[in-house]
C-alpha cells in the first residue's frame, strides 16, 4: 500500500505478480488476497485508469461501506469496476 500512496495506484496484474514474488506466494494465492483486500470492507478497491486497465486505489472514506453518511443513490458509477 506504500506503493500506492506515493504514486496513487498501481496496475492490477502489477500488484498481483509483485505480490507473489515478494511475499513468495503464488499467483493465484496473491489474487485471492487481493480480492480480500478490495472487498467492501478492504482498503482498496479496482478502478479503471484512463487506457481502461484495472488499477488498485486506496479506498477513500466516501467509498467505504462503514461511512454513515454515505448515500449510494448520491454515488456515480464512472469507471469504477464492480
Amino acid at each position: 500500500m506504500e506503493y500506492i500512496r506515493y504514486h496513487g495506484f498501481i496496475p492490477k496484474k502489477e500488484a498481483i505478480n509483485s505480490g507473489a514474488r515478494i511475499v513468495g506466494c503464488s499467483v493465484q494465492t496473491a489474487t485471492r488476497y487481493l480480492d480480500k483486500i478490495t472487498s467492501q470492507a478492504g482498503p482498496l478497491m479496482v478502478t479503471r485508469d484512463m487506457l481502461r486497465h484495472e488499477v488498485l486505489v486506496l479506498r477513500t472514506t466516501q467509498d467505504s461501506p462503514h461511512d454513515q453518511t454515505h448515500n449510494p443513490a448520491s454515488h456515480t458509477q464512472g469507471d469504477e469496476y464492480q
